[in-house]
């Protein structure tokens, strides 16, 4: 699913379904460039609760959607420890990026794009902001059904469940 296709999903669920939830307004960011991403974080205008979509900076395939009470932090979280800034016309890199963190699915080009922050972050801020954990699930299930799923908030299988065993 491409990044504009996600945003316009979001806005097309909250008007369907404005009879069950309330009116919802929805704010979003212009695509933040995660190499300089301290240098952006000016453009959620002072905004912190709400939801993001996490895309490659190359084709705007979205790569994640997530939510937080304060977005920036968990990006910040998300790039991960030991990086470096795209700053003064050097490259950027995120070594640790927990989003790179190899998964059975991840293919290295995926990795890459992470390590290499070769990402963009938009922020979505719903009014009234309870309404970003319910946005979050209806694009991703919304993706899924089409075949275009973020694979990282997709689960494959079931959880490997305890085994009890009865007392003797």
């Amino acid at each position: 699913m491409i990044l504009q296709t996600a945003l316009d999903f979001m806005i097309q669920f909250a008007a369907q379904n404005e009879r069950f939830f309330g009116p919802c307004k929805i704010t979003y960011t212009p695509p933040l460039d995660a190499a300089k991403f301290p240098d952006e974080t000016h453009k959620f205008g002072g905004r912190k609760s709400g939801g993001y979509v996490i895309s490659s900076k190359q084709d705007r395939i979205v790569r994640y959607v997530g939510i937080s009470s304060n977005v920036a932090s968990r990006i910040y979280r998300h790039i991960g420890k030991e990086f470096s800034w795209g700053r003064d016309g050097r490259k950027a890199h995120f070594p640790n990026c927990i989003l790179a963190k190899a998964r059975p699915w991840q293919d290295l080009a995926e990795i890459e794009m992470f390590r290499n922050a070769e990402w963009e972050i938009t922020g979505f801020f719903p009014d009234p902001v309870h309404m970003a954990g319910l946005l979050e699930m209806a694009v991703i299930h919304y993706a899924k059904a089409s075949g275009s799923a973020p694979l990282i908030n997709i689960v494959f299988g079931d959880p490997p469940r305890p085994t009890v065993t009865p007392a003797a």
